[in-house]
């Protein structure tokens, strides 16, 4: 009788350490976790109000692949991940409040059709080909090329989806100089796939083109693809030409010539 007390007492002793230890994981509440594929596009996410708060949101914390990631407290925000690769493995956890639930709008977009694969992809002075297996129908090919610093969609060919290897073709418009391309296989559930990038050296002499003080009209050294930009970098004219009508330009200001995959100013009079 006389080591009961004690023995009482340190049973409740334990149970109120374990009570505490056990409170903090009640509280940090659930996870929601997707794990996939990246596939050129960002995490969409809605994040809505705790209970019936007005002004506390769900969501306490991101992670992404165990690094934790900033995001601005509102009611929907993104989560940019272009710092991966394309078919780098993606881990999102998003550690939330209880008595709410936040959603990723766009998971599907980190899903994986394990049988698609490009098997080919070439570039020369005709044409750019490609072919690939495990494709869907009625999905899009984007044929990519780099100018100007960024990826232009410059064609789009229909996916066949015929059992076996599809293969295809696109006639491209070589600038001068290094050209780069690459092909994008987009599906309708969102998924996106690319080819490595594929460099090809054009033969063709640079387009230049004159005057640079322009009354009425620029005049190309062949015909080229061209777009002209204001001084804010707004597109005013585009098109394919080798002599530019410039009459509806507002006189007295600068000019950007996109060419060749180059920037020029000139100057309208």
């Amino acid at each position: 009788m006389i080591n009961a007390k004690p023995d009482h007492m340190a049973n409740n002793l334990r149970f109120l350490i374990s009570l505490l230890l056990l409170a903090p994981c009640t509280l940090l509440a659930g996870e929601l976790k997707l794990v996939g594929q990246y596939h050129g596009k960002d995490l969409y996410v809605q994040n809505p109000f705790h209970g019936s708060s007005t002004t506390e949101y769900c969501i306490q914390s991101v992670y992404v692949n165990g690094k934790e990631r900033q995001f601005e407290a509102k009611g929907a925000f993104i989560v940019s991940l272009n710092h991966l690769q394309q078919n780098d493995p993606v881990e999102i956890v998003i550690v939330h409040k209880d008595g709410c639930k936040p959603r990723i709008l766009n998971s599907s977009a980190f899903a994986t059709n394990k049988a698609f694969k490009f098997e080919t992809f070439d570039v020369s002075a005709e044409a750019i080909t490609w072919s690939a297996t495990g494709e869907k129908p009625m999905n899009t090919y984007l044929v990519e090329q780099f100018v100007n610093n960024s990826w232009l969609d410059i064609g789009k060919v229909q996916s066949k989806g015929n059992p076996g290897a599809n293969n295809y073709s696109y006639a491209p418009d070589h600038h001068s100089g290094v050209n780069k391309y690459r092909i994008k296989y987009q599906e309708r559930t969102g998924q996106v796939y690319h080819t490595v990038v594929k460099e090809y050296t054009s033969e063709l002499e640079a387009v230049t083109f004159y005057p640079t003080r322009v009354k009425d009209k620029i005049y190309l050294s062949r015909e080229a693809n061209y777009e002209i930009l204001d001084q804010f970098g707004n597109a005013v004219k585009k098109g394919r030409a080798k002599e530019v009508d410039c009459n509806d330009l507002k006189s007295g200001q600068v000019y950007y010539l996109v060419v060749d995959n180059r920037t020029e100013s000139f100057f309208k009079k």
